[in-house]
Formats: C-alpha cells, structure tokens, sequence
C-alpha cells in the first residue's frame, strides 16, 4: 500500500519540481532569444509554463478539510489540475519532438515523421483533456467524496499510461538512431545520447501516477497523492524538454573555460610522422633559383581553379568530378547542431 503524505510535504515537493522546471525553461529562452534563434519549439514551451504555474497555484491553495477549506473548493482545485496537467506534459512533449525538429533539414524523410509525431502528440492531448471533462462530468459522484477527485480508471487510465510510455520510447529511440552515424566528436555524442534517454524519467513518473490511482479507495489523503504525482510528472515533462538547450550550453561554457594550452595541444593537430622525400626539397630548391635568376613568375599555381577543373579532360585526379549521392539513397540526413553547440 502506497504510504500517505502530508500536505506540507506535498507542497514542498511540488513547488520545489515546478520552480526547477520553469526556471530551465527561463534559462532555454534567454539562450535562444540571445542567440537570434527563437523556433515554435521555444515559443510553444510557453505553454507548459502557464499551465505549471496553475498547477502550482492550485497546491498553494489546497488546505486541510475544514471550515477554512469547503468542498467546493477542492473541486475547482480539482479542475484546475485536471485540465492543465495534460496541458502541460504534452505541450512540453511536443516542443521536444519541434526540437528534434529543426536539427534536420527541410523535406528529409526523418522531419517528416518528427512532424506527423507532433500532429499525433497535439490529438492525443486534446483527446485526454476532453476523456477527462467528460468523464467526470458525467459521473458527479466523486464531489462528494472527502479529497473530491475524479480518478481517471479503466480504459481512460489504460490509454492515459500507454500513450506516456509509448511518446517517451519515440523521443528516445528516433534521435538515437539520427546521431548513430553523425560524425560530432566523441563528447558531444555522449552528451546527446544521455539527454536524449532523459525523457525516461518521464515515464517513470507516469507509472506510480497510474498505480496510486489504481489503489486510490485504498490509501489515505489519495487526492494529495495523486496531485503530488501528477504535479511530479508534469514538471519533469517539462524539465527534460529543455534539456537539450541548457545542458548543452552549460557544455559550451564548461569546455570554453578548459581551454588551457595543455588542452590545446591535445586538440591541435600533430605533425605527420612519415619521412619527406627528397623531391620535396629539390622542388624547393628550383622554385628558389627559378624566381632568383628569372624574371617571369611562376605561374602555374598548386591548387587549380575549378575553370582549369572543367577544361581538363585528361584521366588525371584533377578533372574526376564529386561523388554524388544516387535518388534512391536512404541515407540519414546531416544534424544541424549549430542551435545546441554554439
């Protein structure tokens, strides 16, 4: 049996998760907006902020039963926390997939489904918000009951669980397989991979939402809990959606100020270590007698121009033109990272 809380601990707990989260979204905003790179990622996640900051006033303002605290108060805190908390996880999940997004080029393949994952995330939110009113508007049974809460069970709590776990796996398991073949050095992939696998926590919040409302007739002040949780997951939706923003900044900054000259070295690249041959130094050397004893310059230059390219016709290496890729290529397009490692 899931243990009880208090409503000081509650709130503690909700306020601490909501302030975290909205100040990263701050932190994401400021970034963009100093960088001249704000995209309707950023201006979406406005959205999640508004509904936290209701959710967060709906815990300041739930009290303990009494003459202070009626039943009817709880229900108008229960309807604030119904319709935003939906609100709230997916906005913020759709202004994740957004920024997924904008790192591929226009008209690639992988954009395309990152875009028909979003019109999927947009009715899948809709249509939990409207279950929701429906459901408890129909069965008016639960204002009466002390924590005056409507628990979403049945096939709404079954589809509310599947869909949260089934979002999170995508938003883990498309961006993986995009910068599985990217050439970024070594640190930024690792640093990717592990905020990309960050929307897991997600879901794990979603599952002890699911198992208190499961066991809700069987666990004392279960409208605190279930608050308590549904406020947890909210905040960490959000919280993770703007991760790929600041952690990667808090990078650039921490390697910005590790460039000392010992890292420089390492980073600079070494002399080649194969032997030079002596034609490099004749050819040296008749360069310096020709412009010594000659008044007509050289005028053959090393690197021929693209023109001199065209009107060779030889077999040489010069005059072989660029591989391009076939039409039915399937290959994973180029990840613009420029947004996150600036």
């Amino acid at each position: 049996m899931p243990p009880a809380i208090s409503l000081r601990t509650w709130k503690a707990i909700a306020s601490g998760t909501h302030f975290l989260s909205i100040f990263a979204t701050i932190c994401r905003l400021f970034r963009r907006y100093r960088q001249q790179r704000l995209w309707w990622d950023d201006y979406l996640v406005v959205v999640p902020v508004f509904s936290s900051l209701c959710l967060l006033s709906a815990a300041f303002l739930h009290g303990e039963p009494g003459p202070d605290f009626l039943a009817e108060d709880a229900i108008e805190i229960f309807w604030i926390t119904r319709i935003c908390f939906p609100i709230e996880v997916w906005t913020a999940r759709i202004s994740l997939a957004l920024s997924f997004a904008r790192l591929l080029p226009r008209r690639t393949w992988w954009r395309t489904i990152l875009e028909i994952i979003v019109i999927l995330f947009v009715v899948i939110g809709i249509a939990l918000v409207l279950l929701g009113v429906w459901m408890c508007s129909v069965d008016s049974s639960w204002r009466h009951s002390p924590g005056g809460q409507c628990v979403s069970r049945g096939v709404v709590g079954v589809f509310s669980l599947s869909t949260d776990v089934v979002a999170d796996v995508g938003l883990i398991v498309i961006p993986l397989i995009l910068i599985q073949e990217s050439d970024l050095p070594q640190g930024q992939l690792r640093l990717l991979r592990g905020i990309f696998c960050s929307s897991f926590f997600s879901s794990l919040a979603a599952i002890p939402f699911t198992v208190y409302v499961c066991q809700a007739e069987q666990v004392q002040e279960a409208d605190l809990i279930i608050s308590l949780v549904a406020d947890v997951q909210a905040a960490t939706t959000l919280f993770v959606s703007n991760l790929s923003v600041t952690i990667t900044h808090v990078y650039c900054i921490w390697k910005r100020g590790n460039t000392s000259p010992s890292v420089l070295a390492d980073t600079l690249p070494s002399a080649p270590d194969y032997p030079l041959a002596s034609s490099d130094f004749s050819d040296a050397s008749t360069i310096e007698s020709t412009s010594t004893f000659s008044r007509t310059p050289r005028t053959r230059p090393r690197n021929t121009t693209p023109s001199s390219r065209i009107g060779n016709t030889s077999g040489s290496e010069e005059s072989t033109p660029p591989k391009t890729e076939s039409a039915g290529t399937t290959a994973r397009p180029a990840i613009d990272t420029s947004d996150l490692f600036d």
